[in-house]
């Protein structure tokens, strides 16, 4: 445990001889500090350097420095023998970047792109909490923005923390996501080594989506995959370009909606999932479909819509993201399986098990039909 006793006597006595101070980390207890919190074993040098006892159980030290990365600072340290047993505030030129912050602590963030680039850090504070823990309370400041057809996503970054202790680092990032005029709170988490955002849009559905980027949309009555709100929003940021991932739920089961960039332009495509996926579930109409339920086997996503035929990334029911290649407008997934219903003759014909499903899907559910074709 520090004695403040002593440690404040030392200080002076170095005051006596010279205008600055040099602080060992041992000094004062401290774990591994991040280069731009102390520059080191070699010791802290604080220029115009002041000691004051505030209270028999606190001291102050300040003084001006230079750390890696944020450049020079002015340091107020407040030492106490109790926990926490180090207090910090730094204070920061302008022009620090979020981005270079957390780089130093774990190396590039390429998944991150252009977001952390336009993120400040406007005021710092670091703690000991407790032996070998450093917590890093941020201020942040700065916006960053980008065209998704023809709506802007803005998003913005307004404060966080850092705790980095035996088990590795988290930093946890508060702001606001902006799509058009719709605004909600922004959540960012670094754990890992993988940088998250997800917001929540509960006044955003899929129908309004693509209104406001100005992209088609065909009529689909009775089906509330179009009009339930668009809840959960993650943010994936791949290649400088943001993918916005919408999970929510239907009457017929959960949906997913991702708007992405593919081959110059920005496309929406949504799925609908489903364990069970019973026609009936869609439309009254289409529950005489249902009979054929022995020999379809539905893929995943069951049904999907897309603004035009695209193939994007895509998440599994896994959770892992690949490219899955979805046709213009809605339609359904999966296979049509040569095991009842005479079609055992087909199978027999053209040896092979089933055959790709596809239900062309329209307003006028009276003309829905299935029809199934050979795989290329």
């Amino acid at each position: 445990m520090i004695d403040l006793d002593i440690l404040e006597q030392q200080l002076r006595q170095q005051l006596e001889s010279a205008a600055e101070l040099t602080i060992a980390p041992a000094a004062l207890e401290l774990p591994a500090l991040p280069a731009f919190l102390w520059p080191g074993d070699a010791g802290l040098v604080l220029a115009n350097a002041a000691v004051q006892r505030l209270t028999a159980s606190e001291l102050e030290i300040k003084g001006k420095t230079s750390l890696a990365v944020v450049g020079d600072v002015s340091l107020t340290l407040l030492v106490r023998p109790g926990s926490p047993t180090i207090e910090a505030h730094v204070g920061l030129p302008d022009g620090v970047s979020l981005a270079e912050l957390l780089e130093d602590l774990v190396g590039p963030l390429q998944a991150a792109g252009k977001l952390l680039d336009a993120i400040g850090v406007a005021a710092l504070e670091w703690k000991i909490p407790s032996p070998g823990h450093v917590h890093i309370d941020l201020a942040l400041k700065g916006q960053y923005e980008v065209q998704l057809a023809g709506l802007t996503l803005g998003l913005a970054l307004d404060g966080g923390k850092i705790d980095i202790g035996p088990s590795g680092l988290a930093a946890d990032l508060s702001g606001s996501c902006q799509i058009a005029e719709i605004s909600a709170p922004l959540s960012a988490q670094l754990h890992d080594g993988k940088f998250t955002a997800s917001a929540q849009m509960p006044d955003l559905s899929l129908r309004d989506l693509v209104a406001k980027a100005h992209l088609p949309l065909p009529q689909l009555p009775g089906l509330d995959l179009l009009d339930k709100a668009l809840d959960d929003l993650e943010i994936l940021l791949r290649n400088d370009l943001p993918i916005l991932s919408f999970r929510y739920d239907t009457a017929a089961g959960p949906a997913r909606c991702i708007v992405a960039h593919h081959s110059g332009e920005w496309h929406i495509v949504a799925g609908l999932h489903a364990d069970n996926f019973r026609f009936a579930n869609l439309s009254g109409a289409l529950a005489p479909l249902d009979a054929f339920q022995s020999i379809i086997a539905f893929g995943d996503p069951v049904l999907s819509f897309a603004t035009a035929p695209v193939t994007i990334p895509y998440p599994g029911a896994d959770g892992g993201w690949a490219d899955r290649s979805f046709k213009d407008g809605f339609a359904a997934n999966g296979m049509l399986k040569l095991d009842g219903l005479g079609l055992e003759l087909i199978k027999s014909f053209f040896g092979i098990d089933k055959l790709q499903l596809t239900l062309p899907v329209g307003p006028d559910w009276s003309q829905v039909h299935l029809s199934a074709t050979l795989e290329k």
